[in-house]
């Protein structure tokens, strides 16, 4: 009796044994399976934000979609937005000034933010000891704005600012649908290098050391801020 009360014992250890280690088994093919599923996932978005970010055609450049606001040149200054809108900032920026793009869109951020409340002014300051490219690239701009394409050209060229060099500014160019003849004879004559330079000495004026120099209704704010910053100062400009 006592022989057979150990061996069914045994028998019942060996199957609770087996049932727990069963159910070890399924528990962990059931995370292996839910971790591929979020491994895929995850692969899936990571493509998707790769073809949004990195939206490239055969030329190598990045595009950049236009925004839908309103762009004049008013005496002389392009300006993005509400030309009678109660805020106006103004920006003294260099195209080749890694902060300057970073701040390019907080720029576009605050105009989105207010499309009819504020109007940005876009200036030259070119930072010719640091940034070789940075002149020509204004000059460029310019020459794009004769074509009413200042602003897309600009936005164009911040996206691919790790790829600018003398050959860019054709390729942007023709990339954003330019006349490109009218564009090249335009850089070729140098006809805006004195409206970049009348710029340059204005913002050193106004007290301008480096870039992007900002002001806000007048009021002077230093360097790429955050969205954050910029908000609260256009807030305050408002009220």
């Amino acid at each position: 009796m006592q022989k057979n009360e150990k061996l069914a014992f045994a028998v019942g250890l060996s199957v609770g044994v087996a049932a727990i280690s069963l159910l070890g088994l399924i528990v962990l093919g059931v995370l292996y399976l839910k971790n591929n599923q979020v491994e895929l996932v995850r692969n899936e978005l990571d493509s998707e934000k790769i073809v949004k970010v990195d939206d490239r055609a055969g030329d190598g450049l990045i595009s950049v979609e236009r925004i839908d606001l309103h762009e004049e040149r008013v005496a002389g200054v392009w300006v993005r937005g509400n030309t009678e809108a109660l805020v106006s900032i103004t920006e003294y920026s260099d195209i080749q000034c890694p902060y300057c793009a970073k701040h390019h869109e907080t720029l576009k951020q605050v105009m989105e933010e207010y499309p009819n409340q504020v109007k940005w002014e876009y200036k030259h300051f070119p930072l010719d000891s640091l940034h070789p490219y940075a002149r020509k690239a204004a000059e460029a701009a310019e020459c794009a704005g004769e074509q009413e394409d200042f602003w897309h050209y600009i936005d164009t060229l911040y996206a691919n600012q790790k790829s600018l060099n003398a050959d860019i500014f054709e390729k942007v160019a023709i990339k954003i649908g330019l006349n490109v003849d009218q564009f090249n004879a335009c850089i070729d004559s140098g006809r805006y290098s004195e409206k970049v330079a009348a710029d340059l000495s204005e913002g050193q004026e106004r007290g301008v050391r480096g870039t992007p120099g900002n002001f806000v209704n007048g009021e002077e704010l230093k360097g790429a801020v955050p969205f954050s910053q910029m908000k609260a100062a256009v807030d305050k400009a408002l009220n």
